[in-house]
């Protein structure tokens, strides 16, 4: 099951005491701030349920998923920590490497590997946990395997896993060894919600391993699955001859049908930059952006769709966004040079925007969230006192402007909204950068770290950077059914407390998402229900 996130804060503005005023569209339950030792790691808020939620840490002396001991902990209501057990994943006196958890139907499920270097074999086990001991119970169940005969442990092949819509299937897929210059071979498992195999396939595409990449994949709710791939014509380059090098694929598999179906998606001379499948009933819902110029820009949004009992592909709909949009949070310098561009005739688009979330509407229309997001680097080269030349470079971490697209389900554009966001980080992976995101009820709900000067902003004049905790500001903005946006400050950030991590959060109903603050030996959970 695809989850979205509704989000939350921390912060600092100026001289103005936030810490006396509470948020007008949310109600916050902020937990107690605990000193942890700095070598461990959270991984992820993985479930809920009525008694609270169930976070995973790494305790640092391993790397995630590679020998790595791992801490469960359970939080309450109130966000305060209740429990917490150092779970065991031996196999055979060996580590196993953790692959992801699940929450699904009434179980938490952990899905481990592991090799055997005698047999060349990788396998796949699923393993419950008890929600009120948090040890993994004697259920272990192997659901997956992989020979990877004649290569390495580091080409072993890889697992992932996805979940219905209806939370009632889970689908396992499974991709062998690569090779050069072999076709393309996958294959999956789908299991109802006791874990009963419902049905599998292995499958060899008539394409290189090459030159054919998967990008996402999905089970529907009757337990179908589809696949979604971008297939190369020669080599993996996203252009030639200023055209563009690559078609996608959506490859459909029916439990009761032995051929798949494959659909070619083409834009002719236009470039998918982003592309994004969910299912909407009997409909597979395909949208993303599109470019004239080339991979890293966009100048629209493309929408279509495929009726999975038909197996027919809708006309496929381009809509370019208009000049206001693309200068929207733009200084006036950059808007007049933009400006004036279009005026000559010559394309103009917005670069380097991710497409994260497509969020399916209840008419069949989408919402598509991107963000754009950039790294850049400035190496220095010095000489030392003793005459060595000492180089030095620095990566510099851009996550600005959120962009969200309402499209109809006709494919037009019904509105386009921009929400300005300025984060400009340096050597840090941009560890508290970027936003959350999640829907409640017809309202769309973000947060992310911001300068306080900002909380005022209204979509014109200067968008002042975050840069660094000390002008931290946690600022939620609530767009509604019409793209009109509400900005607020959630709570004051003291000095020395734990900021938000965008990132690590979780929506666990239709209202509420808890997140996890950090900062250096300190770490809490907040939790947040829209009103």
């Amino acid at each position: 099951m695809k989850k979205v996130f509704l989000f939350s804060v921390m912060a600092l503005i100026g001289c103005v005491a936030f810490s006396q005023s509470k948020p007008k569209f949310v109600d916050l339950v902020m937990g107690n701030e605990l000193k942890v030792s700095k070598k461990e790691s959270m991984i992820s808020i993985f479930a809920s349920d009525e008694t609270g939620v169930y976070a995973l840490k790494s305790d640092g002396k391993g790397f995630y998923g590679l020998n790595s001991n791992f801490i469960v902990q359970h939080y309450d209501n109130k966000m305060k920590l209740t429990h917490q057990e150092q779970i065991d994943l031996k196999y055979q006196d060996k580590n196993k490497d953790l692959e992801g958890t699940i929450d699904f139907g009434d179980n938490i499920i952990f899905l481990t590997s592991f090799i055997n270097q005698k047999t060349k074999m990788k396998y796949l086990f699923m393993q419950s946990l008890n929600r009120n001991t948090l040890v993994l119970n004697d259920d272990i169940k192997k659901i997956g395997e992989i020979n990877f005969e004649g290569e390495t442990k580091f080409n072993s092949g890889g697992f992932g896993f996805d979940i219905s819509q209806d939370s009632l299937k889970l689908l396992v897929y499974y991709n062998n060894p690569y090779q050069n210059k072999e076709n393309e071979e996958y294959g999956f498992t789908v299991f109802d919600i006791e874990i009963n195999q419902l049905w599998s396939k292995e499958v060899v595409l008539p394409y290189s391993d090459k030159l054919f990449i998967l990008s996402d994949y999905i089970v529907d709710d009757a337990g179908n699955v589809h696949l979604l791939g971008r297939l190369y014509n020669d080599k993996i380059k996203s252009s030639k001859g200023g055209k563009p090098n690559y078609k996608y694929l959506l490859l459909s598999y029916y439990s009761d049908e032995a051929e798949h179906k494959e659909y070619e998606i083409s834009l002719k001379d236009n470039f998918i930059t982003d592309l994004k499948i969910a299912i909407n009933e009997n409909k597979i819902i395909c949208a993303g952006f599109y470019s004239e110029n080339a991979f890293s820009s966009i100048k629209g949004s493309f929408f279509f769709g495929v009726d999975m009992n038909t197996k027919l592909i809708s006309d496929i709909s381009l809509k370019e966004f208009d000049l206001n949009f693309i200068t929207q949070n733009l200084t006036d310098k950059q808007s007049a040079k933009i400006e004036k561009k279009n005026a000559k005739g010559k394309n103009v688009e917005m670069y380097e925007y991710d497409l994260h979330n497509l969020i399916l509407r209840d008419d069949g229309g989408v919402v598509l969230v991107g963000e754009q997001f950039y790294i850049h680097t400035v190496t220095s080269t010095s000489t030392g006192a003793n005459g060595v030349r000492i180089t030095t470079t620095n990566y510099y971490y851009h996550y600005n402007d959120i962009i969200v697209v309402n499209i109809n389900p006709d494919g037009e554009i019904d509105w386009a909204q921009k929400i300005g966001k300025r984060q400009r980080t340096y050597n840090d992976g941009g560890y508290y950068s970027s936003y959350a995101m999640a829907v409640s009820g017809d309202k769309l709900y973000f947060v992310f770290n911001d300068n306080g000067k900002n909380l005022l902003y209204n979509g014109r004049g200067t968008l002042y950077p975050f840069s660094s905790t000390k002008n931290a500001l946690a600022t939620l903005v609530v767009m509604d059914s019409e793209g009109n946006q509400k900005r607020e400050a959630l709570f004051a950030q003291e000095k020395k407390s734990a900021i938000l991590r965008p990132i690590l959060s979780n929506q666990i109903d239709k209202k509420s998402l808890v997140v996890y603050c950090t900062r250096k030996n300190l770490e809490k959970f907040v939790k947040i229900t829209a009103k």
